[in-house]
């Protein structure tokens, strides 16, 4: 983090400590479904799993620029060939399908760095079944508008890869691995499922309202509810904030220090050689009255001030 965001990070504890309170979103999903009047779904109808075949789509035509691609189990065959959908184009899929989309090493292909309009969403998925994609949104202008939605009922372990580059990523539910090339432009939000966060995954500050996390990178998160597991350090200058939930800070490297640290409500368990998890910080770590601290064995050291708060606002 360089120092202009260090700064902003700085600024938004001490905002937190004068009783300004940045707000989570009401609503346990965000509303990522825009209005299709003026768009076509085209269905999956495939008999061979090819994508690039026109027969697998109703009407005979492959999805194009402003179309939605909807597998809603009209065909429940695999899509395995012809993995890519054209610029501009929807990936929807329902629970109704219980196909799987893409295979391991050959991700389905959804390039949104052209096309006329710049659509809100570029893939939401909801299948049970597998799920490889890969999105890259370049740097067009129409880059501020992808997303990446999944709400999956299964969360078991590798039931989906996210893989490219997008804007925006919300998960309200399954068993979702985040690929170590994976850049993650904005927005990250996770709302619930298994999710499994690979070294060398680029984020922004994700925010957790629910779910399991498993973080392999330096990324430090800011947790509403749910449960983080940190087996990395985390990386200097980063911002941890805790509102709820649970974090367990386990990693295998050394400890970093210039961490800001704003401990509202929740855990922290810290095990291992992260033990002395405060020990000589530049800013001041910021812990509510009723936090649980675990495993803590520097608290009160030189450099690092700690400041026990009874009055944080309340969380609404």
């Amino acid at each position: 983090m360089k120092y202009g965001a260090w700064a902003a990070v700085c600024a938004m504890l001490v905002l937190t400590a004068c009783g300004v309170e940045p707000k989570p979103p009401a609503d346990k999903r965000i509303q990522h479904e825009r209005s299709e009047q003026r768009m076509s779904i085209i269905k999956w109808v495939s008999t061979d799993g090819d994508g690039s075949n026109a027969a697998s789509w109703q009407g005979g035509a492959l999805p194009g620029d402003g179309d939605i691609a909807l597998l809603d189990g009209t065909s429940q065959v695999s899509w395995t060939a012809g993995l890519t959908l054209a610029h501009g184009a929807i990936l929807r899929t329902s629970e109704s399908f219980l196909g799987d989309i893409g295979l391991p090493g050959s991700y389905l292909v959804m390039d949104g760095n052209s096309g006329a309009d710049a659509h809100e969403i570029q893939a939401v998925a909801r299948h049970p079944g597998k799920l490889f994609l890969f999105l890259d949104d370049g740097a067009a202008a129409e880059a501020s508008k992808t997303q990446v939605v999944i709400d999956k009922p299964d969360s078991a372990t590798g039931n989906c890869h996210l893989d490219g580059n997008f804007v925006e990523l919300v998960i309200s539910g399954g068993g979702v691995t985040l690929d170590a090339s994976l850049t993650i432009g904005e927005i990250c939000r996770f709302y619930d499922g298994r999710i499994y966060i690979t070294d060398g995954a680029g984020l922004p500050l994700p925010a957790q309202f629910g779910g399991l996390v498993e973080c392999h990178t330096g990324t430090a998160p800011q947790v509403y509810g749910g449960t983080w597991i940190q087996r990395k350090a985390w990386a200097v200058w980063s911002s941890v904030a805790m509102r709820g939930g649970h974090i367990v800070y386990d990693p295998v490297s050394p400890v970093a220090a210039d961490i800001a640290y704003d401990l509202q409500a929740g855990s922290l368990d810290v095990r291992g050689n992260a033990a002395d998890l405060f020990a000589g910080l530049t800013s001041t770590v910021y812990i509510g009255k009723n936090f649980d601290l675990q495993g803590i064995r520097t608290i009160d050291t030189t450099g690092t001030r700690i400041d026990y708060r009874s009055d944080f606002p309340t969380v609404e």
